[in-house]
């Protein structure tokens, strides 16, 4: 096998910036009926809000959801419903309004799950069970101010 080729990125062709992010609600409970030698399975549901801050230009909030679907879960060693909130803004606050949102809801949210993923690590890494690391996620386009529910 050859070498692997390493792709170059700049880092600041991103105008997105991160200000701050906060978890203000956070439940994970261990599953005392866990049976570690048997099969799993841990579906999650994800919501997110989008908003501007306070008629601002350059300033957003994005809050992203993720908790266990407890009916359709198998086996799962721990139930959980944590909420990361971010808040957002752009290097260049002159840039259109539908590229803000299409930052925000892909890269935006990618980056509060990432957060929420390593989050639920480290709680749980204390846990009976071990670690849980939630698997990928994968998000669509959003260009919504709204809730997605899907």
């Amino acid at each position: 096998m050859g070498k692997a080729k390493l792709g170059k990125c700049r880092v600041n062709d991103n105008p997105l910036e991160i200000n701050r992010i906060f978890f203000p609600s956070q439940y994970i409970k261990a599953n005392p009926e866990h049976k570690p030698d048997q099969e799993k399975s841990i579906p999650i549901t994800l919501n997110h809000t989008i908003l501007r801050v306070n008629d601002s230009n350059n300033l957003y909030s994005v809050e992203v959801m993720i908790m266990l679907d407890k009916e359709a879960s198998v086996n799962t060693p721990y139930e959980f419903d944590t909420h990361a909130f971010g808040f957002f803004s752009f290097s260049d606050p002159d840039i259109d309004e539908d590229k803000k949102k299409y930052l925000l809801g892909t890269s935006g949210i990618q980056i509060l799950i990432g957060a929420l993923r390593e989050h639920i690590l480290s709680i749980t890494s204390r846990g009976p069970w071990g670690p849980l690391t939630l698997s990928t996620i994968q998000i669509n386009v959003i260009n919504s101010d709204k809730k997605n529910d899907d």
